[in-house]
């Protein structure tokens, strides 16, 4: 009867490790999300112009947030009132964003505001603006 006793106890003492370690190895970080997003774009940035749309050359590249691991940053260029600014935009894991940034146009400080923004199928797309100029259209697709 000892024996059995001892057998029983080594069987669940195994089992309950086997339990254990598996459940160690299946709480392992998962795949990071933002890996889908991370990368080098390219495509085009556009805007109206008495009628007539304005096309240029666009490239961003985005990495990972240090700051939170739910976001990523995009560094573009953001052509405003005629100069080019370097801003980074936080996005969530939904793929959206909205945000703003600060920016000096025509030697004012003005607020550059981010819209419809989002990651999708390996391509960004959003547009941007600041009171009284253009919308700027953004649409990259990942290199």
């Amino acid at each position: 009867m000892l024996s059995k006793n001892r057998n029983f106890k080594f069987i669940v003492s195994v089992a309950i490790s086997f339990v254990m370690f598996s459940g160690i190895i299946s709480c392992s970080k998962d795949d990071d999300y933002r890996d889908v997003y991370v990368g080098s774009y390219s495509g085009t940035e556009s805007y109206m112009d008495g009628g007539i749309t304005v096309t240029s050359p666009y490239t961003a590249i985005v990495t990972k947030s240090s700051e939170s691991s739910e976001k990523v940053v995009i560094n573009a260029e953001f052509m405003v009132a005629g100069r080019t600014e370097a801003v980074a935009v936080s996005v969530d894991k939904t793929g959206s964003f909205n945000t703003t940034f600060p920016s000096i146009v025509d030697g004012v400080s003005q607020t550059v505001i981010v819209s419809t923004g989002k990651f999708a199928n390996g391509k960004l797309s959003y547009s941007y603006y600041v009171q009284g100029y253009v919308t700027y259209n953004v649409d990259v697709t990942k290199l």
